[in-house]
């Protein structure tokens, strides 16, 4: 009878080996799996991407060449003059079109709403500094849907 308890007790730890193997390959064959399938659907990502890209090119009318863009390297005044002198009503596909407003920071310290409180000696090194911001590359996702949530604007009221 002891024999028969031993050997059930054998048998009953090389099921739980043998459980606790195969939950071992099972696992890392599933982790395998996910790995690949991660991989196929970020080549096949690139690709879409690729062809789409491509293909908007080729296009007589082409959105993105026909979209306005600020001269470089970036410097406050000539961008500010570039954004006065720039007409973005028939730019097709913003949501939102750039007023000068939004970017005219002498303005703001003149005569917007934050004026009052742009006094004092540090006022021309916050200007200076403000300044060299290029605010316009970062409203690109502002154009395009139109939501201002994301933005803050130098001095309108």
């Amino acid at each position: 009878m002891a024999k028969d308890s031993e050997s059930q007790n054998a048998s009953h730890k090389e099921f739980k080996d043998l459980c606790r193997i195969t939950e071992f390959f099972w696992c890392r064959l599933l982790m395998v799996l996910l790995v690949i399938t991660f991989w196929i659907i970020v080549c096949l990502r690139s690709a879409f991407d690729a062809a789409n890209s491509s293909s908007s090119h080729s296009g007589v009318h082409d959105q993105e060449f026909e979209t306005p863009h600020p001269p470089q390297p970036y410097e406050y005044t000539s961008f500010m003059t570039w954004l006065r002198q720039t007409d973005f009503a028939n730019v097709e596909g913003w949501m939102w079109k750039p007023e000068v407003a939004e970017f005219d920071l002498d303005a703001a310290v003149t005569s917007g709403k934050f004026a009052p409180y742009m006094i004092g000696p540090e006022t021309g090194n916050v200007l200076a500094a403000a300044k060299k911001i290029n605010k316009f590359l970062f409203m690109g996702e502002i154009m395009r849907t139109g939501s201002l949530n994301s933005v803050g604007a130098p001095g309108r009221s």
